[in-house]
């Protein structure tokens, strides 16, 4: 034996005796036919809100946490798309997708290296009620970030060739857009939602559509810019290792002196969260009524015996891409608890009904699901799956009749699992200095209490069928839900025609996504 051969055998009898030693002489054995208890859910506990404010009046929300290195300052500016012209619909999105490519001080190269030589990642998300900029980085290097940040929010300089480029690379992403079934299915879904509320500018995607993308010019950003990118429409939120005097003397210095004047956007929140959180404390048992936030005024009742299938054609399509469902509620709306547990029981997790319906009982997906889109105004409510396309229309069906179902009360131990599922989970959303700035800025953004996150779980442990029985009522009806389907109209239609109240209408992807623009 060589002496590898030996020192192995050595250290496989060392490891064994240990081993040895460390097992309970007893030999216990667990009982594995009892299925180990549940603790209760515990509360989320972020760190305390420490508020201040900039001398040009810009909030600034500090959460610390001394025992990550990392730190993020997040700046949410009510510059959104719903500011856009309509005949300029993209001018938000490309106005900051050009923040970070070139400044007075930086090139577009020249910012990318100095985001990359401290360790930083910088974005700028655009939505359609405002921008997100942030910036995380080791917290001892904060001052540097702080000064890029400033750079790319107070000194762009837009230029031409860099708006020319972006333009190009968004323009192909159109054309691309239009052969991928799920862009489309998203796109016509949110064209038909809106119908009846045509200038809705949730109607079309934040870049708008090609036709309008390709009128942008560069006086088109600077105006949206100089209106739009003001102190009274900013709020910063930052979190992590930071100390709040040094940080606030910090931005200070960097955006304190900031006084450009522009347009107000419009926070639109009818009430505060402050009375929505007594309502839902209040009100969870009240009986179901008529309720102003569910009412939802943007979605049509559709007559369920003469149902549209609204069929976007992709001939030879081995699968259907589906969207059912209409105009959701804002994220004011007192039922947001009860509307949460309700998505997730259908449609928000593995275990969700539609899921186990379509995937797991008839085989007809991978995997289906459904969301709400809460915001400032009433987003979209959808369930979303692929499905073979010979299964088009018993798949709706099954759909259909889910959401029907959700008219029904929901079994306790289904509500049981459903709430543990969402509060086990939801300690996800404060795991980085980054998704905790997030929070703090929807907190900001929604004028939601300052213990809003701290009494979360036990607003959603406070759910139950009786405070379920309004939006059980007035919501979950297939009747005010659209269908659109992408995939092979010959295939759906013949499998349409034998329903014989359903009508299939096809969407030319003209309609929604107008006129091809060339790059």
């Amino acid at each position: 034996m060589n002496k590898f051969g030996l020192a192995s055998c050595v250290l496989m009898l060392g490891m064994s005796l240990m081993a040895s030693a460390q097992t309970p002489q007893n030999n216990a054995v667990p009982d594995r036919s009892q299925v180990p208890a549940i603790s209760s859910p515990e509360s989320v506990k972020i760190p305390p809100i420490v508020k201040r404010q900039l001398s040009n009046g810009i909030p600034v929300w500090f959460t610390q946490r001394t025992n990550t290195p990392m730190a993020t300052v997040a700046m949410f500016i009510k510059a959104g798309a719903v500011g856009e012209a309509s005949d300029k619909m993209g001018t938000a999105s490309l106005t900051a997708d050009l923040l970070d490519e070139g400044t007075k001080k930086y090139t577009a190269m020249s910012f990318s290296e100095h985001v990359d030589d401290i360790g930083a990642y910088f974005s700028a998300e655009q939505a359609y009620f405002g921008n997100t900029v942030s910036i995380t980085v080791p917290a001892k290097r904060l001052d540097a970030a702080v000064d890029l940040m400033s750079e790319a929010l107070l000194q762009p300089t837009f230029p031409q060739e860099e708006i020319d480029r972006l333009k190009k690379q968004t323009l192909t992403g159109f054309m691309q857009k239009r052969s991928e079934p799920s862009a489309l299915a998203g796109n016509a879904f949110m064209y038909k939602i809106y119908e009846n509320d045509p200038q809705n500018r949730q109607r079309y995607g934040v870049n708008g559509t090609a036709q309008t993308y390709a009128s942008i010019t560069r006086d088109d950003i600077v105006k949206f810019y100089r209106d739009y990118y003001t102190p009274a429409n900013t709020f910063v939120a930052v979190t992590g290792n930071v100390d709040v005097d040094k940080t606030m003397a910090l931005l200070e210095e960097t955006f304190g002196k900031w006084q450009a004047a522009g347009k107000t956007a419009e926070a639109k929140p009818k009430k505060t969260q402050l009375d929505i959180a007594a309502e839902f404390k209040n009100g969870l048992g009240r009986a179901a009524g008529l309720s102003e936030s569910l009412k939802a005024p943007q979605a049509k009742v559709i007559n369920a015996p003469g149902r549209i299938i609204y069929v976007v054609d992709r001939p030879g399509s081995p699968q259907s891409v589906l969207r059912v469902g209409c105009v959701g509620y804002a994220r004011s709306t007192e039922h947001f608890f009860p509307l949460r547990v309700m998505n997730t029981v259908l449609g928000g997790s593995f275990m969700s009904r539609l899921n186990q319906n379509l995937r797991e009982r008839n085989g007809y997906t991978y995997g289906a699901r459904s969301a709400f889109v809460f915001r400032v105004e009433p987003g979209p409510f959808a369930v979303m799956a692929d499905v073979q396309s010979d299964k088009t229309v018993p798949a709706l069906r099954e759909v259909f009749s889910e959401i029907e179902n959700m008219g029904k009360k929901i079994p306790e131990d289904e509500l049981k699992r459903t709430r543990n599922y969402i509060c086990y989970g939801y300690p996800q959303s404060f795991e980085t200095s980054g998704k905790l700035a997030g929070r703090i800025l929807e907190m900001k953004l929604y004028e939601l209490p300052d213990d809003y996150y701290d009494t979360y779980v036990q607003n959603i442990e406070s759910v139950d069928n009786k405070s379920m029985s309004v939006p059980r009522q007035l919501f979950f009806q297939p009747n005010r839900m659209e269908a659109i389907v992408v995939g092979d109209a010959k295939a759906i239609e013949k499998q349409i025609k034998e329903q014989t109240s359903w009508k299939m209408v096809l969407l030319p992807v003209d309609t929604f996504m107008g006129p091809e623009v060339a790059p």
